[in-house]
């Protein structure tokens, strides 16, 4: 490069505007780097404004006083999902078999989901709700199945039991290894019920009250939604990201992965409804 060449681009990148230009470019990186990224930032709005829009009126299972806007106590946040009056109803003349199985695998969710809420607020204890003083995880989520199949009316309503195969079935309710084995005998074949290892994106195709099975822990796949810090508040809202609940420490918490298998139930529901015969008009 000549000295003529060499003093050219000296000037063009002395001049003032490419000092406009040097500034600009600083600015809008500086910009970038103070605000973040706009999805998690845009994210983090919408968790906040669904934990702290509080719902107005309830029944405290506590009191069984009713709860409105003048007496609501706002450290609690959003209580609307903890509400035992709103579980979800199935129509048993209309639905079809693939509903009934989404409608009973929210109510997995809900019956853990009050679980967690009524230890965390000392209306019941692990003893008295699991039968279990510690390491309650899988018995916690094998609770909230049998309670959710008798709310459903599974048996009397649909003829089916979830647990109908008796050899395994004590072993399944207190032990999550034993509870994959137990289901994965009986539909390891059957696509959509036992998931191994399923990255965070096949949580989208994944319902609502699954069993996630980590390494000696058990969990249940609560949806999509917003968790508060300090994980005992959990909001449903298609706008969150993938939630499970704990039984061992009454908390929920976003998923981020892992190695795990993940038993399907609203799946699970449905096909025993199929091979049961049942078809709806």
């Amino acid at each position: 490069m000549n000295q003529q060449t060499k003093q050219i681009l000296k000037d063009v990148f002395t001049s003032p505007l490419a000092r406009k230009v040097y500034t600009f470019s600083l600015g809008v990186v500086l910009g970038l780097i103070i605000r973040g990224n706009p999805e998690k930032i845009k994210f983090e709005e919408h968790e906040d404004n669904a934990l702290m829009k509080f719902h107005v009126e309830y029944l405290d299972p506590a009191t069984n006083q009713r709860v409105t806007a003048e007496n609501f106590n706002t450290a609690t946040f959003n209580r609307e999902y903890f509400d035992p009056t709103t579980f979800p109803t199935i129509n048993w003349t209309n639905h079809s078999n693939q509903k009934v199985g989404e409608l009973f695998g929210e109510m997995i969710a809900k019956e853990m989901a009050c679980g967690i809420d009524s230890i965390n607020y000392h209306l019941t204890t692990p003893g008295k709700k699991y039968g279990l003083d510690y390491n309650y995880c899988n018995k916690s989520a094998t609770t909230a199945i049998v309670d959710a199949a008798q709310r459903a009316g599974l048996k009397k309503k649909g003829g089916i039991e979830v647990f109908a195969v008796k050899q395994g079935k004590h072993d399944a309710l207190y032990n999550g290894d034993k509870l994959v084995e137990y289901f994965s005998k009986q539909y390891g074949d059957v696509p959509g019920i036992i998931i191994e290892n399923p990255s965070i994106e096949d949580f989208d195709n994944i319902k609502t009250g699954a069993i996630v099975r980590f390494p000696n822990h058990t969990k249940v796949y609560m949806g999509r939604g917003f968790v508060d810090q300090s994980g005992r508040v959990f909001i449903p809202d298609h706008r969150g990201n993938h939630v499970i609940a704990s039984g061992y420490n009454d908390s929920f918490a976003y998923f981020n992965g892992g190695q795990c298998t993940v038993i399907d139930m609203a799946n699970l529901v449905a096909t025993k409804l199929q091979q049961k015969g049942r078809h709806t008009r």
